[in-house]
């Protein structure tokens, strides 16, 4: 019998509503293709690190260190935004399969395995290129602010595709001074270029 602690709630149980919580996530969210990659690595050497025979049974490293690893893809580094992300983030959620763990144990976690974590990332790229995945999806990092650089120089297109001008502004290219409406004679017929204006 394993001594590691049991999940609060296993991915295929039942929940509020009759909803298994393997049911609310999409089946090509990129969370689904870090759970894969990490389910291919050795942990022995990580579980040797621990007491089984007492104390509470412990969360398994696989757990934390999916966590973390996560919260990296996702641009979460704080262990205290990663506890709430477990109370609320359904992808998180289903990562840790309904644990609620604490940001002293993810924190505590994270500083004793430095050398161990980086090690990990680089045995994630090795599985993630054997399965054909070099890097998890972009839309795993949904929540990365945009990295496009936008002119400010640029201005809105009209709807029917003329840029617009906002009162007072004057065409690119247009001399200081000068306006975009076209002279007229009092006939109100626009003058040619080079004629004199009465």
């Amino acid at each position: 019998m394993e001594y590691w602690a049991k999940a609060p709630q296993g991915r295929g149980q039942m929940v509020l509503f009759t909803t298994r919580l393997d049911e609310v996530l999409a089946v090509d969210h990129p969370v689904r293709m870090l759970e894969e990659i990490l389910s291919r690595i050795d942990w022995s050497p990580w579980e040797a690190g621990y007491d089984l025979t007492r104390g509470q049974p412990p969360i398994h490293p696989r757990v934390l260190a999916s966590v973390i690893l996560y919260g990296l893809l996702t641009r979460i580094r704080s262990s205290r935004v990663l506890e709430e992300a477990l109370g609320v983030r359904l992808d998180f959620r289903w990562l840790a399969e309904g644990r609620t763990i604490d940001h002293t144990t993810l924190s505590t976690f994270r500083k004793k395995h430095p050398e161990a974590l980086k090690n990990l990332f680089v045995q994630i790229g090795l599985v993630a290129r054997e399965l054909g995945q070099l890097q998890p999806k972009p839309s795993a990092i949904s929540h990365q602010p945009s990295t496009r650089k936008h002119s400010s120089s640029r201005r809105p297109l009209h709807p029917e595709g003329v840029t617009h001008h906002s009162p007072g502004s004057r065409p690119q290219g247009a001399h200081p001074g000068s306006t975009s409406r076209a002279r007229t004679n009092p006939e109100g017929v626009p003058h040619r270029r080079g004629e004199s204006v009465c």
